[in-house]
């Protein structure tokens, strides 16, 4: 303490408290990165290295659905065609057998 007394003397005593202030922070600075500020950046870019993992895990099982859908998509549109010939189909059975009835019928002396 006694070495404080001339400056105190000399500054007066906020400008002691300033330089006092000044000097802690010189002290506590480096601490305090080296106790807080250093093992959060570290946790910070692991996480961020996680988050790029899982984004890139994320991406490649998008691409993977993408793709599954566009092959249910193709396979419902190939349904929905062989569903509209079928219909097709069955309209012109229909037709054939009403005209089929319409000779038997006509040939049966109606």
């Amino acid at each position: 303490m006694t070495e404080w007394l001339p400056i105190i003397q000399a500054l007066g005593l906020p400008g002691a408290i300033l330089l006092m202030m000044v000097f802690g922070a010189y002290k506590v600075i480096p601490w305090l990165g080296n106790t807080c500020v250093k093992p959060i950046v570290a946790r910070h870019i692991q996480f961020i290295d996680s988050v790029q993992e899982t984004l890139g895990t994320v991406t490649e099982k998008f691409t993977d659905a993408a793709a599954d859908m566009k092959k249910l998509s193709d396979a419902q549109a190939k349904m929905a065609e062989a569903q509209a010939k079928l219909a097709e189909s069955q309209a012109r059975f229909t037709e054939q057998a009403t005209r089929a009835a319409s000779v038997a019928s006509l040939k049966s002396g109606t």
